[in-house]
């Protein structure tokens, strides 16, 4: 549960940043997408993709006979918002072995940003799920079963965003209620507010998830988009409660690991999937360079950044004591106003939105790419 990582540290109204960290290293994550580093601002749609499935973990109880079954850290790629999101998804059955399997999983949700992005609606807050699958052909329509049909699900007319037009689609929209759990706030220089919800998911909701070739997602605010790690990660989950059969491997069948990918990777396949990143990483640059060069003409953001470089000036030029700390006060404040204009801009700027997506797709590709390949030298590079 994201209990274990989030609320489990909340000591006097405050979490643990470092102990985050440890906790999303150890589970193969990486440790620089828990916070920003001190004094830059929260910028969730510009975070790289998330590049390892997360495991999954199994703790059994002998003094209540129960196993529970969990995967933590799941960071989806945040499209629209100020939040920066991590799912983790549990389930508990009677037991060291699954007799029967489980028809709800736990979701639990973690959201991380500069303020309180969910105070006014924590209440009637809901998960919304857009979960796309491409329509089958007439010609096949014996072949391929209809799909089955999903609790709390409706059906839409239009495709979501990243899905060609031609291209005839299924479309379910699922929501799910949230309960708010708790919220506090991260124990570093750079504070950063976390607030915590659960969410009960059907089993057949999970497995849309993991087989969807597009799944989006809503939480308020913020829009995220599950890409191949992450829903590998559900995956590896539900294989693990005996929800779906696991995915064949090379030694047990002749069969590819990823349906049309051959498991060795032609090597210029890679390279032009490294060079569709360096284009998207090369036009997102241009754009967020744009951004801050129209920022440099706004009168408000430019007086602004004035203020805060004076405050700051007269902040290192006042020896220690009470005036000083005035002084400091006064300069955090103006500075929060200056990085709230700028993440505003960036926000809403639709050239840049658009390149960070294009981003984020091509660098989901070029990690499952190179996850069938075994190449992982490209690890280090990022």
């Amino acid at each position: 549960m994201i209990l274990i990582i989030g609320m489990g540290l909340l000591l006097g109204g405050k979490w643990s940043v470092s102990a985050v960290h440890a906790d999303n290293s150890s589970a193969g994550g990486t440790t620089r997408t828990v916070a920003a580093p001190v004094d830059q601002p929260l910028y969730p749609m510009s975070d790289p993709p998330q590049i390892q499935t997360m495991p999954v973990i199994a703790e059994y109880d002998r003094f209540q006979d129960k196993t529970t079954l969990r995967v933590e850290g799941i960071r989806p790629a945040i499209t629209k918002g100020f939040s920066r999101l991590f799912i983790n998804a549990a389930c508990s059955y009677d037991g060291q072995t699954i007799a029967v399997k489980p028809s709800k999983v736990q979701f639990t949700l973690l959201a991380v940003s500069d303020d309180y992005q969910y105070a006014d609606s924590r209440d009637d807050l809901l998960l919304i799920f857009l979960i796309a699958y491409p329509t089958p052909p007439s010609t096949a329509a014996a072949s391929q079963p209809a799909l089955p049909p999903l609790p709390n699900s409706l059906k839409i007319d239009d495709p979501p965003a990243g899905v060609p037009a031609s291209q005839p689609t299924t479309v379910r929209r699922v929501r799910i209620p949230v309960r708010f759990v708790k919220a506090g706030t991260t124990k570093d220089a750079n504070s950063k507010c976390l607030e915590s919800f659960v969410a009960i998911v059907d089993a057949e909701v999970l497995l849309q998830l993991v087989n969807a070739p597009l799944v989006e997602g809503q939480l308020g605010g913020a829009e995220f988009k599950l890409g191949a790690m992450e829903k590998l990660s559900l995956r590896h989950f539900a294989e693990q409660a005996k929800l779906i059969a696991p995915q064949p491997t090379p030694d047990t069948a002749g069969s590819p690991l990823i349906a049309g990918v051959p498991v060795h990777v032609d090597p210029a396949a890679l390279h032009m999937a490294q060079a569709k990143v360096d284009a998207a990483q090369e036009k997102v640059n241009a754009a967020a360079d744009n951004v801050l060069n129209q920022l440099q003409q706004n009168k408000e953001y430019t007086q602004a950044a004035k203020a805060a470089a004076d405050l700051e000036a007269r902040k290192d030029a006042t020896p220690a004591g009470p005036q000083r700390s005035q002084i400091s006060q006064q300069w955090l404040e103006a500075r929060a106003k200056v990085n709230l204009l700028k993440s505003s801009a960036m926000l809403e700027d639709p050239a840049l939105l658009a390149a960070r997506n294009e981003l984020a797709d091509a660098q989901n590709a070029l990690r499952a790419l190179e996850l069938l390949s075994g190449d992982h030298a490209h690890d280090g590079q990022r």
